[in-house]
């Protein structure tokens, strides 16, 4: 497993790896499963997926939910499949709660309710986030600090969850170990100024790639600009571009400022779950280091040619 901080290079590592000791790719990135969303999340493109199988990836339309129980079990399965044809799976992402999910599973069904979610939405709608997110915090204030302040749908939902059983989300995610699961957990970092330089390169990139034009066309499609990967951290600001509630230059500062917070709390979950962690400031480095501590692990295991 490749986890680690947004930009610190975590698909490139992974693919070299593979590449070179063998292997397949399973995504562990909650909005990478989305189809028609590309740039803004940085997913693999065909020449990388060409090389080396790819799983997990334009699995989900934009309008469809997707959550972390219905990704323990895709995920699980392939990575039980890959590794039942002789292959190593190498699950790539930056999504703590997908990655507990595999690693641990998810044992408690979670509450739903339509009609609380919808009065939540209203409630987002006619007086904004912060009221909700602060009602979270206060509610459950673990779960809070993985969730960003704008992201609302997380939010709504683990309200929705809070509302029906009167008990903290986090506290319902009973987490059951795996023991036909045997990962070796490695995160990717780099120093904060170099990884907080490399953020603002790559949101740069990605709207010189065609961000606000990918993000548009995704709406031009038919699908609401609430839609789930639109309400993900890069498509929420464009989509507030696009409504002129936002000028571009205010639009590329909030992207990259929510970016840095984002990768700010994945670091501090990753410490948190004990992943060893790795220099990513040279990538030969990071690839030589990866495969040595992989190899180590897999002793023994000879995967097909």
């Amino acid at each position: 497993m490749i986890a680690g901080p947004t930009a610190t290079g975590k698909s490139e590592v992974a693919l070299a790896v593979a590449e070179m000791i063998g292997g397949e790719i399973v995504n562990a990135d909650s909005v990478q499963v989305y189809r028609h969303c590309d740039i803004g999340t940085a997913k693999p493109g065909e020449e990388e997926r060409e090389k080396v199988p790819h799983h997990l990836y334009d699995i989900a339309d934009p309008d469809q939910e997707f959550n972390a129980g219905l990704y323990e079990k895709l995920a699980e399965e392939k990575v039980l499949s890959i590794a039942q044809r002789g292959k190593l799976p190498r699950v790539v992402g930056g999504t703590g709660l997908y990655i507990k999910a595999l690693l641990w599973g998810l044992s408690v069904p979670l509450a739903k309710d339509q009609a609380v979610r919808n009065r939540l939405n209203r409630k987002w709608e006619e007086h904004g986030g912060d009221a909700l997110y602060k009602r979270l915090e206060e509610c459950d204030p673990v779960l809070a600090t993985q969730y960003d302040p704008r992201d609302r749908v997380r939010i709504v939902r683990a309200l929705e969850i809070f509302e029906l059983t009167g008990k903290p989300p986090s506290s319902l995610m009973a987490w059951q170990p795996k023991p036909h699961l045997h990962a070796t957990t490695i995160a990717l970092d780099l120093p904060r100024e170099l990884l907080r330089e490399r953020i603002e390169t790559r949101v740069d990139r990605m709207l010189q790639a065609g961000l606000v034009e990918e993000t548009r066309r995704i709406i031009e499609m038919g699908y609401p600009s609430n839609s789930p990967p639109l309400q993900a951290i890069g498509y929420r600001q464009v989509v507030k571009h696009l409504k002129g509630e936002l000028e571009f230059s205010p639009m590329v500062d909030e992207i990259k400022r929510a970016t840095k917070r984002y990768a700010k709390r994945q670091r501090t979950w990753f410490k948190k779950e004990g992943f060893t962690w790795v220099d990513a400031r040279d990538k030969k480095g990071a690839v030589k280091t990866v495969m040595e501590i992989f190899e180590k692990k897999a002793e023994g295991f000879k995967p097909n040619s």
